[in-house]
């Protein structure tokens, strides 16, 4: 009787409206911003934080007119920041949560290091991304993580220091991330390290940016 009436329930709509152009569309294409301890609009890029969230479309026309007016009309009460504020603050997070993510992949053993060891699982077909240090020499040289920058699967990320840091490792050029939820959530991360500034002021190479071959190749 029970089961027959929640199977019954309408559904709830998972849609949200964007602070900003104020469409209304599933959640999986905006991110999430919450309010901190001292007022401050945080954003919840992992989407599980507790209290009333805002949504908005990552890009700089939604940040600008969520700062302006969205956000006060979403959580009912003045808030005052800036769309360079928001943009800031989101793609620092995003940083973070890309770092903490490798890092997991690392404990949980779901990830290759080098370039042989990439090559190898991406024969074997287990890797969900591909990322690439942006002073990486040789990462291009190989054909098969060629083919996974042509394909989309490869991102550029940090520097070959920070990575190696991050694994335990004096540097690493290129690694392969084998598991799927968190390579999609990674490469979410590295996505929201891509939204254009709303100041419209060039930030020179984004951390995160999809690599096409030419630019792989090590600076100087």
């Amino acid at each position: 009787m029970l089961a027959r009436e929640v199977q019954n329930r309408p559904v709830r709509s998972l849609e949200r409206t964007c602070v900003g152009c104020r469409e209304v569309t599933h959640p999986g294409a905006m991110l999430r911003l919450v309010l901190g301890p001292d007022g401050e609009v945080v954003p919840d890029l992992a989407r599980g934080a507790f209290g009333r969230g805002a949504w908005v479309h990552p890009n700089a026309a939604c940040l600008e007119a969520g700062a302006r007016r969205g956000l006060s009309k979403a959580f009912k009460s003045g808030i005052r920041t800036t769309a360079d504020e928001l943009h800031q603050s989101l793609v620092a997070q995003a940083e973070r949560r890309a770092c903490a993510l490798i890092s997991s992949a690392k404990r949980a053993g779901k990830i290759a290091v080098g370039r042989t060891e990439v090559d190898t699982a991406l024969d074997s077909g287990s890797v969900a991304l591909v990322v690439v240090a942006r002073d990486a020499r040789s990462a291009a040289d190989s054909a098969r993580v060629l083919k996974a920058i042509e394909t989309g699967v490869a991102r550029a990320f940090s520097d070959k220091a920070r990575l190696g840091e991050l694994l335990g490792k004096s540097e690493v050029g290129v690694l392969a991330v084998l598991d799927q939820g968190v390579g999609s959530a990674l490469s979410e991360m590295l996505e929201v390290m891509m939204i254009p500034r709303p100041t419209g002021i060039p930030d020179g190479g984004k951390p995160g940016a999809p690599l096409s071959a030419p630019r792989v190749k090590e600076d100087g």
